[in-house]
Formats: structure tokens, C-alpha cells, sequence
């Protein structure tokens, strides 16, 4: 979005919908009106961009342009919660965390996620759903759909559910548990995938040292010479090369010499050619639990 607002090229990156479409619907129905600068170029504003986006969820759901132009605001709104509120797949529940986010809606944020856990369960759950809509909530921000606010408003309720669960695992590690470090590296800040990871190894019955954001390596040092890992857990939250990805797991390879080291969300930046043999990139949820299981059953 630019200072003048959004161009219809905007508009159909951000909804899907054609901006031959749009024109055509601005003509025949009068859906949105754009507006025009003093040099008399089209623009488009936030509410049209949010009226565009609510058009589109009903106009996917099977009803007809030439009905929903019939609608009022409020009601094209009420038929948009309503079908929110009614999907249980993953894609429809995806869609009201988005229309949440984006109204800053709690009430209707906590219904979706509360729907999301009851119908595939709390693991399925951010594997179906939480973390393709962390994606997209990245993608969204990345191209002005929603800003930082409505961003860390949907990223801190989830994180907030995670915490939960983590303190709602009341039994005690396994006696013959590992140990291992979940941490973020220096730099780098958002914890929700790390959090789940400690909440996964916490489950399977083993020991947790979660360490949280930007940790340095010299930090690692001073508590592992208190308690030794067995394993180490990080990944990287923003892009980095694949030249800083390989110095940087050589240098926890020397420093946790015969410890197994996971690094998770490499398929986001770019591939490393060359990983040390302890270190495992991690693609995906399920991969990571099974090789968890693989290599530190419990029996």
C-alpha cells in the first residue's frame, strides 16, 4: 500500500479475485467506489480492501455477486461471522482467524482457535491449522494486508495458548528422560514454533530447558557446564543465508560436541549445502516427532 492507498493490482493480489472482476462488479453492482488522487489516479482505501476481502468469502461459498450486492455492510459482515463461525475444516477455520485478526477480534479469534483444538485435537490442531495460519499471517504482513499490531494481536494468543498447555503437563519427566536446550539464537525473537517443540518433547515424557529469545552461545556455555543437554533445539525467525546457517551450526557442533542439534524451518530460508552430521534440518512438525521417537525412545 502506498501513501495514495491501494491500486487494483493490490487489491487482486490480496483477495485472489481478478481485477477484471472488480471492474466489472464496480459497474454492474456498485460494490466499491475507488477514490482518485489529485492527478486523478484510482486508489483504493482500507475499507474497500476489507469489503473486498468479506465479498470474496461469501462469494466462495457458493453465494451469487448479484445477491451479496443486495446486502448492506453490516449484513455482508453478519453473513461473514456467521460462515466463519460455522466451518470446521481447517480452511474455514484458517479464514475466521484471518477476519479476527483482522477486525481485532478476540472474542471471535478464541472461538476459532477453541474450534481448531475440539475438531483435530491440540497437536493436529497447530499442525493443520495454527501454524498455516502463522504463514499466512507472515504473508499478509509482508504485503500490507495487516500491520504489525493486528500481527502480534493473533502471534501473542496463540503463544498464549501454548504456554497453557506446556503448564498443564502435570506429570514428571520420565526418570529416563534427555535433556534438551530449546532456545532462539542471537537476533532473532519470535518463540511460537520453539514453544511448541518444548511442548511436543515435554509431552513424550522428556526434560525441558526452554531459554527463550536471542540467546547467545556463550549463555549455552555457563548453563550447560549446570545442566548438559543431551539435545539442542533452535531455528531461525527471519531470513539468514545459507553461508550463516552452516557457521553457525559448526560453531554449536564445536561448542556440543556428540549432541544432537535440531535446527527447524530451514525450508523458509535458503538451503544449506553443507550441515555437520549431528545437526538435523528439521521440515516439518511430524518429521521432527519422528525422529524424536527414533532417536530417544522411552521404554
Amino acid at each position: 500500500m502506498s501513501k495514495n492507498g491501494y491500486s487494483i493490482s493490490d487489491l487482486e493480489r490480496m483477495t485472489g479475485i481478478k481485477a477484471h472482476t472488480i471492474r466489472i462488479w464496480e459497474k454492474r453492482y456498485g460494490i466499491i467506489e475507488p477514490k482518485r488522487t489529485d492527478t486523478n489516479i484510482r486508489f483504493y482505501t482500507d475499507e474497500d480492501l476489507k469489503m473486498l476481502l468479506n465479498i470474496s468469502i461469501l462469494n466462495n461459498s457458493g453465494i451469487k455477486i448479484s445477491h451479496i450486492a443486495e446486502l448492506t455492510e453490516k449484513q455482508i459482515n453478519e453473513q461473514v461471522l456467521k460462515r466463519l463461525y460455522n466451518q470446521n475444516d481447517a480452511e474455514g477455520i484458517i479464514e475466521s482467524m484471518l477476519h479476527a485478526t483482522i477486525e481485532l477480534d478476540l472474542v471471535q479469534l478464541n472461538k476459532a482457535i477453541t474450534t481448531a483444538v475440539i475438531t483435530h485435537g491440540f497437536e493436529n490442531a497447530f499442525i493443520k491449522v495454527f501454524f498455516p495460519f502463522y504463514e499466512k499471517i507472515r504473508l499478509h504482513w509482508l504485503t500490507g494486508i495487516i500491520n504489525s499490531a493486528q500481527q502480534h494481536f493473533s502471534e501473542g494468543i496463540l503463544r498464549q495458548k501454548i504456554i497453557v498447555a506446556l503448564d498443564g503437563l502435570i506429570m514428571p519427566p520420565d526418570p529416563n528422560g534427555k535433556r534438551f536446550f530449546i532456545f532462539l539464537p542471537e537476533g532473532h525473537y519470535n518463540e511460537l514454533c520453539m514453544l511448541f517443540f518444548a511442548y511436543l518433547i515435554r509431552k513424550s515424557g522428556h526434560k525441558i530447558i526452554y531459554l527463550g529469545q536471542s540467546v547467545s552461545i556463550e549463555c549455552l556455555k555457563e548453563i550447560a557446564d549446570i545442566k548438559p543437554p543431551d539435545a539442542l533445539v533452535t531455528t531461525f525467525t527471519s531470513p539468514v543465508s545459507s553461508c550463516e546457517i552452516e557457521r553457525y551450526a559448526q560453531e554449536l557442533c564445536n561448542e556440543f560436541p556428540e549432541k544432537q542439534i535440531y535446527f527447524s524451518n530451514l525450508h523458509n530460508s535458503e538451503n544449506p549445502t553443507e550441515l555437520p552430521l549431528k545437526v538435523k534440518a528439521v521440515q516439518s512438525i511430524v518429521d521432527f516427532k519422528a525422529d524424536l521417537m527414533m532417536r530417544f525412545p522411552l521404554y
